[in-house]
């Protein structure tokens, strides 16, 4: 009886695994297709930088593969037997309680989470290009009550398209700026600004562990937590004004109150979450492909799932979504023409090619362990999600987490690392949580898998637990802004006649923020002064002004 019992949970746990892969395959070749069809809609409407022959045939290639993919999943569909949802979840090898979250870990894990945080934001990161202008949009908000890019002396930009960050993240910061009003371009100013992306981080950290914690525990839920913040990226973002670390914890407080009881609120309440993801970073729209597949995979499984439960999310979604186009729309912007704008600028990155793996793979191998790391959480929550409890909340994130990762080996050029870090940030949450579980597990092995479990936990820990530590010891010793706000104090002194330039591009986008004057941007670095101009030239990681040579 038990042998029977044991091979009828094997080979459930096999259908599982090949409706996951099934569903993966579906939801890579489905995005494929449909962002070859993209570029081709752009190249009919003449807006295509691209070769329209090489998206045809890409298109052509994966409707294929997608069209094999969705008859497969049909027709596992039709073989599954209609099972109700409690059979469905109680399917398991091991049943793990989930009706209560175990909170007593959870201020250590927001503690984590403030000591890498919220010390000196004034003074480390540096402040990029994209952050700079993030931060113009909110200060002009704050201080013009202008939703836009630009100055006063150069003319406003509303709802300017290359701002990428949302209102859901702007607005907060453009009212810790406003309480700024005695530094308008100082330290306390862009403190106050990175504060609450760091407030931002600790509600995705928060909602982290409130994911992790019902199901697997609060050992695992802080050591997820814990591995998330040790992946790169993680801590740089908490600092600083960026939109992936709010959608991220949008999407958490999404499906958290997706899994709550109730017929139509909860699922309101989760699409109405996915839809400030999307206003946070607007990448986040192509989660409807990972969506999907969930959708897939649980027919697959014979989950019969109502309509209903996936109709509510997706309702609130558009929803939030179409309130904000229609208030952008009532302040006379042109939000079609801005979506095709947005869509022609990005083209590039819509386009499958093994070509980008010359240029993705070295970026990926540069931390080779945070990657392991990462796709030791992945491989952890595949075998979750076939050989124990199912959970829709950790189908979409492995999903989510597959499909950005796929998206950014194949479609990207690998320079911009916050791109993957949707996938390193889940792969080291679940990463987290598989290195609690093998630890645990070490006590009651046999002495061969002991010193399995102690490698793999060693393994995947060390590394991370590492760079973490490296990470905090620059946090709280590193100062790169102090040149910074030495040069703009220099520029705001100077007559309101005067035309600075600098060949430095960062430079220029960072003093249109900090000293609140446009600085005209050189091709090239001069090889003296120039007449009539005010030139800022960077040594080493300080910066000299230089005045405007003298003309006879």
């Amino acid at each position: 009886m038990i042998q029977t019992i044991s091979i009828a949970r094997k080979e459930t746990c096999r259908r599982n695994a090949a409706g996951l892969f099934l569903a993966v395959a579906l939801m890579l070749a489905l995005f494929s297709a449909a962002a070859s069809a993209a570029i081709i809609l752009l190249a009919w409407k003449g807006a295509a930088a691209i070769t329209p022959g090489a998206a045809l045939a890409r298109m052509a290639l994966f409707s294929g593969m997608t069209a094999v993919a969705a008859w497969v999943c049909f027709t596992r569909m039709r073989l599954s037997t209609a099972r109700p949802a409690e059979d469905f979840q109680g399917e398991t090898v091991e049943v793990i309680p989930s009706h209560k979250t175990e909170w007593r870990l959870l201020p250590a894990a927001l503690l984590a989470c403030a000591l890498m945080a919220f010390p000196r934001l004034e003074t480390y990161p540096w402040i990029a290009p994209d952050e700079a202008y993030h931060l113009a949009v909110a200060r002009n908000l704050a201080a013009y009550r202008i939703y836009g890019s630009g100055l006063p002396e150069t003319g406003f930009r509303w709802f300017d398209a290359y701002d990428s960050v949302g209102a859901p993240v702007i607005v907060p910061v453009a009212a810790a700026m406003a309480l700024s009003e005695n530094d308008p371009a100082g330290p306390k100013m862009i403190a106050r600004a990175r504060a609450i992306m760091a407030l931002y981080f600790g509600l995705l950290c928060a909602l982290a562990y409130a994911t992790l914690a019902p199901s697997l525990g609060a050992g695992a839920a802080l050591a997820g937590v814990a591995m998330m913040l040790a992946m790169p990226g993680s801590v740089y973002l908490a600092r600083t004004l960026y939109g992936e670390a709010p959608a991220l914890a949008w999407l958490l407080a999404g499906l958290i109150a997706w899994d709550r009881p109730g017929n139509i609120m909860p699922g309101i309440a989760a699409g109405a979450c996915f839809g400030l993801a999307v206003l946070c970073k607007s990448i986040v729209v192509l989660a409807v492909f990972p969506l999907f597949s969930v959708l897939c995979f649980e027919y697959m499984m014979g989950y019969s799932a109502r309509y209903r439960e996936w109709a509510t999310p997706a309702i609130g979604a558009m929803a939030v979504v179409a309130a904000w186009w229609a208030a952008q729309t009532w302040m006379r912007h042109d939000v079609a023409g801005a979506a095709g704008g947005t869509l022609a600028e990005y083209q590039h990155n819509l386009l499958f090619g093994l070509r980008c793996l010359a240029r993705t793979l070295p970026a990926v191998c540069r931390e080779p362990l945070a990657g392991y790391a990462a796709l030791a959480g992945l491989a952890f929550a595949a075998w979750n999600l076939s050989a124990h409890r199912y959970n829709r909340s950790t189908a979409v994130l492995f999903m989510l987490a597959v499909f950005y990762l796929y998206w950014w080996l194949f479609f990207t050029p690998g320079h911009i690392p916050r791109y993957l870090w949707f996938s390193q940030a889940i792969g080291g949450f679940f990463g987290g949580a598989a290195t609690w579980r093998a630890y645990r597990a070490i006590g009651r092995a046999t002495r061969f898998r002991r010193i399995v479990l102690a490698i793999f936990v060693v393994s995947v820990a060390a590394a991370p637990g590492a760079r973490l530590i490296g990470t905090a010891a620059t946090v709280w010793t590193a100062d790169e802004m102090r040149a910074y706000y030495k040069v703009a104090s220099a520029v705001r002194d100077l007559p309101k006649c005067a035309v600075i330039c600098t060949a430095d591009k960062p430079l220029a986008w960072t003093l249109n923020l900090l000293s609140q004057r446009q600085a005209e941007l050189l091709e090239h670095v001069p090889t003296g002064r120039l007449p009539h101009k005010w030139l800022i030239v960077r040594e080493g990681r300080t910066f000299r002004l230089l005045p405007p040579a003298e003309t006879p």
